[in-house]
């Protein structure tokens, strides 16, 4: 059975373990401080400025298995690189920041989509142009004081697309969510967002620690989980491609510095990330999963 390339830029999703993932319009999200910490206690917000800008390089060392009917096929090794740059264009009277970035990732084959007997090959190509394509792209997005996404746009990418990156990968915010209420040094906060749409459910929770504090910068520690699936009537993920679907699970350590006043999350971690792909017209075809075991680096760029 033919099988097609999906671009591993769709598939290595190593930002989900750096930050909490920003959260968009017509999705939940809450933040719950489990622990305030110890006194002094002061509300956390980002103090954007116009004209701040930023550079990330997010490097993934990563081995990454692939499996079909429960059996190993490939197995690789691969440092998965990507450079997000983030300019602040306006702030508004409630520090709400508009925010223009770009990313770039060199472009390398990933894994194989299996392509069932029934499914299109047109459509399969067409998702994979789409997200090969993600390899480098470019946006906007609005921010409050407390790092939640309210607005976005993403230039050449079609809507669906742009969706599973905003819900899937933080868009190109690697932003922290803070909380509410006042908080101090130990602590802690649970932010969950949870997606449910004709498209796909999406489910993610971040147990977030407060380390340490200078004022401006924050260190950071968090746990997270990812859980997204299609929706489970249409069994796909509703793309301009058809009948293909994904499923995802993550868990992850980091150890985070976040600068208040500035748009670089640094910090390193590791994580786990199983993902399951397939193609079907009328029922499920061939699937095939790909765990990518993965090293995180996030660090500032000139």
């Amino acid at each position: 059975m033919p099988r097609r390339p999906l671009g591993a830029a769709a598939l290595a999703l190593s930002s989900l373990l750096l930050a909490v993932p920003a959260v968009a319009q017509d999705t939940t999200v809450n933040v719950e401080v489990q622990d305030p910490g110890e006194e002094p206690r002061t509300e956390l917000r980002y103090a954007w400025t116009e004209g701040l800008t930023g550079t990330t390089v997010l490097e993934s060392d990563t081995r990454i298995t692939t499996l079909q009917g429960g059996r190993p096929v490939s197995e690789e090794q691969a440092l998965l690189t990507r450079t997000v740059t983030r300019t602040v264009t306006e702030v508004d009277e409630n520090g709400t920041a508009r925010v223009e970035f770009s990313i770039e990732a060199p472009e390398r084959p990933g894994p194989d989509l299996p392509a069932g007997d029934a499914a299109p090959g047109e459509g399969v190509d067409t998702l994979s142009d789409e997200l090969s394509a993600l390899s480098s792209y470019s946006g906007w997005m609005e921010l409050d004081p407390r790092g939640v996404l309210l607005d976005y746009g993403i230039d050449g990418i079609g809507e669906a697309t742009a969706a599973l990156l905003v819900q899937t990968r933080g868009l190109g915010g690697e932003v922290t969510v803070l909380p509410e209420e006042a908080v101090g040094i130990g602590a802690e906060w649970e932010t969950y967002t949870e997606v449910y749409e004709s498209r796909m459910e999406f489910e993610s929770e971040s147990i977030t620690r407060l380390v340490a504090s200078d004022g401006n910068t924050l260190s950071l520690e968090q746990e997270t989980t990812l859980f997204q699936q299609p929706n489970l009537g249409l069994e796909r993920l509703a793309t301009s491609a058809g009948a293909i679907y994904m499923t995802q699970e993550l868990e992850g350590t980091a150890e985070l510095e976040l600068p208040l006043d500035g748009l670089v999350q640094t910090g390193g971690g590791e994580a786990v990330l199983s993902v399951i792909t397939g193609t079907s017209a009328g029922g499920y075809g061939t699937e095939l999963q790909t765990i990518y075991e993965m090293a995180l680096t996030s660090s500032a760029s000139e």
